[in-house]
């Protein structure tokens, strides 16, 4: 039987990092879209971030899971 996974896109659960480099704007802020995905159990979805301010020199956004048993993440792809 398949079982529905619910993941609120929080902090706690999926974590992201964004490198900041020197020269040029710093980042500011990252935004997730969706903000929320249900999934079943065995499929997958994809999540995209926004990095402001869109000039930002490095844009670079690491996905990582904090429960690797319950979801995990790689380019987006959940």
């Amino acid at each position: 039987m398949k079982r529905a996974l619910s993941i609120a896109l929080c902090l706690p659960l999926l974590a992201f990092a964004v490198g900041c480099v020197e020269s040029g704007p710093s980042v500011t802020g990252v935004s997730v879209s969706p903000t929320t995905l249900s999934l079943v159990e065995g499929t997958t979805g994809t999540l995209t971030a926004s990095v402001s301010p869109s000039d930002a020199t490095n844009k670079t956004v690491n996905w990582s899971s904090s429960n690797t048993s319950v979801a995990t993440v790689s380019s987006g792809i959940v």
